[in-house]
């Protein structure tokens, strides 16, 4: 058996001719007390802890000593389709405030008035439409809900950046890579070029070129020549000694 609560804790509503087909099952389990041992403390009237569907399509309440009042049994069903449920019709609501005595009109005179008058809002197998309800039970998918993974914290070793998830690892990676690229580029740039062997270039006169005149670049004397000159007034001292 399945509670009324039970099956409100999973997400089920009650359409109305489900809602009327439970009162009407519980209105037969009631008069016919076929099985009185499945009376269970604590008593009361039907409640959505006591009352309970059954796979056969029939209705139990637990609690259920003795038969409950019309007004009882009219504020059970006012529990299944309470204010604000859908596709209620008005003629519906009149009964259940009739067996509320909230309306000033006769009352009903015993449960099986009420029950003749909830019959013009059955639509098929009462059996059916209960048996409609625990389907919906058992093969819904159960509602859990969802866990969040907690969000790992990931360290850049290049920076220390602590970043959240995979997104800003994922650029500090990129900055990385793009600061070693342009160091990179810097360090060819500014690297000097090896030069080649050492070579004495002649240099030229600072002086002003004229009118299209091009000036020949004057001749420096490097270091052999200079040793040549200080070799040749050496011979030219020895001599004049000599003579």
């Amino acid at each position: 058996m399945s509670s009324i609560a039970e099956l409100r804790s999973a997400g089920i509503t009650f359409e109305t001719d489900e809602a009327v087909a439970i009162v009407q099952q519980l209105i037969v389990r009631l008069r016919s007390r076929t099985a009185p041992d499945d009376v269970q403390p604590p008593n009361g009237p039907p409640s959505a802890e006591s009352v309970g569907l059954n796979q056969d399509g029939s209705v139990s309440c637990r609690g259920c000593k003795t038969t409950p009042t019309l007004s009882e049994v009219g504020i059970f069903l006012h529990s299944l389709l309470p204010a604000g449920s859908p596709t209620v019709p008005g003629s519906l609501r009149y009964t259940i405030a009739c067996a509320l005595l909230t309306v000033d009109m006769p009352p009903f005179d015993s449960l099986t008035d009420f029950s003749r008058d909830l019959s013009r809002h059955e639509r098929g197998d009462r059996a059916d439409a209960v048996r409609r309800v625990l389907a919906r039970y058992v093969f819904e998918p159960a509602v859990t809900p969802s866990v969040r993974a907690p969000e790992r914290r990931v360290a850049s070793t290049s920076f220390g950046i602590a970043s959240r998830g995979g997104g800003l690892a994922a650029a500090a990676a990129c900055l990385v890579a793009a600061i070693a690229w342009i160091g990179a580029r810097e360090s060819m740039r500014l690297e000097p070029t090896p030069l080649a062997a050492m070579q004495t270039v002649p240099a030229v006169a600072a002086a002003p070129i004229a009118a299209g005149r091009r000036l020949a670049p004057a001749r420096v004397a490097t270091p052999s020549r200079l040793r040549q000159g200080f070799g040749a007034q050496a011979r030219q001292k020895r001599s004049t000694r000599s003579n």
